[in-house]
């Protein structure tokens, strides 16, 4: 029995040299965790959360830290709010892993380890199964994750419940029975009491079985990352994915590639469902060049011509001047426009010239509208289309200024210029300073 435990430690690659945050619900996994690491001699740091569901939490709290008092080892606890609104399960989870890793912080480590165990794998394996994830997600639970800078590191994934009590039975450890565990209210609760039992009658190896499982779902993984950074380095630039490139890549390499500029986009906060990539891969094939799809938490992929790449849709502020006179006109931080009857000597700047006869203003620097037409050499053709003709991306179309005059459109600043009567005698001067 002995052995099994230090094995599973062994395997861990546990940094003697450095704290072990330790995070100790006070159930028998947590503390068989806490007994088999104080034993091996490792420096424990206790981090414990009162949930506050329960009459119990607040008398357990008290005695873990009692428990840590009497092995002189340090106790850090937090309680959570009990009137929590929403997912309570997912709102817990975060509060829970920001504390840990706090608790870390403070005492200059990045080790946490969590009492996750081999039947904590069958049920997460089992509920992804059953609910869809992506093709990582259905390896279970990592033994090495990350999160703020710190390791989640958990020890226990290849050690059965049954393994776990016994310990602590032969050991004589003292740990808290949360009976709402018993209950049938929560998915995880319904397939540990219903669902693994009958399917262990099944195959009583059916640990050893999902282990290898996620094994083999964690290397080809493994596998699939290193092609995906390989052509992350040659075809991804400023978040943008060279089609072309893309369009030849495996499918299971494309749905990768989707999920890697979701992640980054997003920061790891929108989720694709498995028909969502599919919808999106279909569409990539396609041969129209301007595509929106979107995703949620208002983000969109979006597909301009010859790339495409995620980004979180804004309404931007519509910008309409009329300009009246001379001087300098600011559009946003970046970019000004400056209007003057004499020539000038601006560095960095675009500039168009307007000919006049005797009246020049009003003129207006506004976003384009529908039905906005230019003047060309070859006669009046209408802005959507030169737009087109130019290949600028839908994305940036209804953000461009444009100079007018109460007819038509007659500068599109670093795009096109308006055909003008050049024999008129006066001229003013417009720059565009960015």
């Amino acid at each position: 029995m002995k052995d099994i435990f230090e094995i599973a430690i062994q395997k861990s690659n546990l940094d003697i040299e450095k704290p072990i945050i330790v995070a100790l619900s006070g159930g028998v996994d947590s503390m068989v965790l806490f007994d088999v690491l104080y034993k091996a001699g490792f420096k424990l740091i206790i981090a414990h959360v009162n949930h506050n569901k329960r009459i119990e939490s607040k008398m357990e709290y008290k005695n873990i830290q009692e428990i840590a008092n009497s092995l002189n080892v340090p106790f850090e606890g937090l309680v959570l709010n009990k009137n929590i609104e929403g997912n309570f399960q997912e709102i817990a989870r975060k509060k829970r892993y920001t504390f840990f890793t706090a608790v870390a912080k403070e005492y200059n480590t990045d080790q946490i380890v969590l009492a996750h165990h081999a039947d904590d794998q069958i049920e997460t394996i089992l509920m992804r199964l059953t609910r869809g994830t992506s093709f990582k997600g259905y390896s279970g639970i990592s033994n090495l994750s990350q999160y703020n800078n710190c390791k989640i590191i958990r020890p226990l994934l290849t050690v059965t419940k049954e393994q776990i009590i016994e310990y602590a039975h032969l050991n004589k450890l003292t740990y808290f029975e949360d009976t709402s565990n018993n209950e049938d209210s929560y998915t995880r609760n319904r397939f540990r009491n219903n669902i693994i039992p009958l399917l262990l009658k099944e195959n009583p190896l059916l640990h050893s079985k999902l282990e290898q499982f996620s094994n083999y779902i964690s290397m080809a993984d493994e596998f699939i990352d290193k092609k995906l950074t390989k052509f992350t380095s040659k075809h991804i630039f400023d978040g943008k994915v060279d089609i072309k490139q893309y369009s030849n890549v495996d499918e299971i390499l494309k749905f990768k590639i989707i999920q890697h500029i979701v992640n980054n986009e997003s920061d790891n906060t929108v989720e694709v469902s498995y028909t969502q990539y599919q919808d999106i891969i279909n569409l990539l094939e396609k041969d129209t060049p301007n595509v929106k799809y979107n995703l949620s938490k208002g983000f969109e992929l979006i597909k301009e011509y010859s790339y495409f790449f995620i980004r979180e849709h804004k309404e931007s502020e519509r910008v309409f001047l009329e300009i009246n006179d001379v001087g300098e006109y600011s559009v946003s931080k970046e970019i000004k426009y400056v209007f003057s009857f004499e020539k000038q000597d601006i560095r960095h700047s675009n500039f168009f010239e307007v000919w006049y006869n005797e009246l020049v203003f009003p003129l207006y620097l506004r976003n384009k509208d529908n039905g906005d037409k230019m003047k060309l050499k070859v006669g009046t053709k209408k802005v959507k289309d030169i737009l087109i003709d130019q290949k600028v991306p839908s994305s940036i179309r209804e953000s461009l200024i444009l100079l007018s005059n109460n007819d038509t459109v007659m500068w599109i600043p670093r795009i096109k210029k308006a055909e003008q009567n050049k024999e008129q005698p006066n001229k003013l001067y417009i720059y565009e300073v960015r």
